[in-house]
């Protein structure tokens, strides 16, 4: 799985990138922490080794010095670019002022040994590094405490030595492993993380095309209801017009299907009208018109436009009206498509013979 990942390209370079930030922020703070502790020793030196102190605390600044260059050069372009690099000094160069230290005073029987274990501490606490660069660390670490051991020939104790080397092996072998351990971590921490993302981007990216779909979906329906709208206007227009030059004409039960057809035609009209409204809700415009509207008169029409419906069906419609309600302040056409909604209802579920 960690293989097949790695081979995607995209994850690989965010890997890295991800990577680089994490050990050039660890290196500044590992850095920052030599530059500050590594002169603060002055005060074991003072209590240790009394006539060293002069030339132990130059030792100490001038380590301090080198690795706060260290410091200046992560923040720079040539150091982004060589992290890596710069991370293994930050451990050699106090391992070496230590183990010099080490040299001068009394060899293997000297206490300084216990700053090796320290800064092998520090790899695994602050350092987080790779496992090849902390086995390379570790090494490096043994190797100084062997060769400042060795090299203080008059002051060299076997005991002392394989104690001391003992308890370095054992920091550095739990130093390796948990920092193993915890790259491992990160690793799955930062593939589960990067999947997240990637899903994430993919759902934002459905979400956009649905929105996308959804305006489609709205200009059809405001052309469709325009297309619409047209041919019902004409042919609207002629009926209106056969009523009003033929009403004399007409017979009784003619005229009332013109009318039944022109009130009907009339309320397919405001349906297409209230499609757009729909539209227009979708987009956050919808705008509800307010004016006086009659009660008694507006339901009776309402009453005429099924009137033919219920007829069919041998349904007895009725329309009363109690007189207080008088006129209503209201949006007369989303009313009126509520009550015929209802009346549909009403007659669709009432029995031939029936009163509705």
């Amino acid at each position: 799985m960690k293989q097949a990942i790695w081979d995607d390209p995209e994850f690989k370079q965010a890997f890295l990138d991800n990577e680089r930030e994490v050990r050039i922020n660890t290196g500044k703070l590992a850095c920052a922490l030599v530059v500050v502790l590594m002169p603060f020793g002055v005060l074991l030196d003072y209590a240790v080794y009394p006539d060293q102190v002069g030339y132990f605390f130059k030792l100490r600044l001038l380590c301090s010095l080198l690795v706060g260059i260290i410091w200046l050069l992560h923040r720079t372009a040539w150091g982004r670019n060589h992290y890596k690099a710069l991370g293994l000094p930050i451990v050699m160069l106090p391992a070496f002022f230590i183990a010099f230290m080490i040299f001068v005073t009394e060899g293997t029987s000297s206490p300084y040994y216990a700053g090796l274990n320290l800064i092998l501490l520090a790899v695994s606490a602050v350092g987080h590094w790779s496992f090849r660069d902390t086995m390379i660390s570790v090494s490096s670490v043994i190797l100084m405490y062997f060769g400042a051991s060795y090299a203080n020939a008059t002051s060299f104790d076997f005991r002392n030595f394989f104690n001391n080397l003992y308890f370095l092996a054992l920091t550095g072998i739990i130093v390796v492993t948990g920092n193993y351990l915890y790259n491992r971590l990160l690793f799955r921490e930062f593939e589960v993380r990067f999947q997240l993302d990637k899903s994430r981007q993919m759902l934002e990216e459905s979400n956009r095309k649905l929105l996308e779909l959804d305006q489609v979906k709205s200009r059809f329906f405001a052309n469709i209801s325009h297309e619409l709208r047209t041919p019902l206007t004409l042919l609207l227009a002629p009926l209106q017009t056969l009523i009003q030059e033929r009403d004399s004409t007409l017979q009784s039960e003619m005229r009332q299907l013109l009318l039944i057809m022109q009130s009907n035609g009339m309320r397919l009209l405001k349906l297409i009208n209230d499609l757009l409204d729909l539209v227009r809700l979708e987009s956050g415009k919808m705008e509800v018109k307010r004016e006086p509207v009659p009660m008694e008169p507006f339901l009776l029409g309402l009453a005429n436009a099924v009137k033919k419906t219920a007829e069919d069906r041998g349904i007895q419609l009725q329309v009363t009206s109690d007189p207080i309600v008088g006129i209503v302040l209201t949006d007369s056409d989303k009313l009126e498509k509520i009550l015929l909604n209802l009346l549909f209802n009403a007659l669709k579920f009432t029995s031939a013979g029936g009163k509705c």
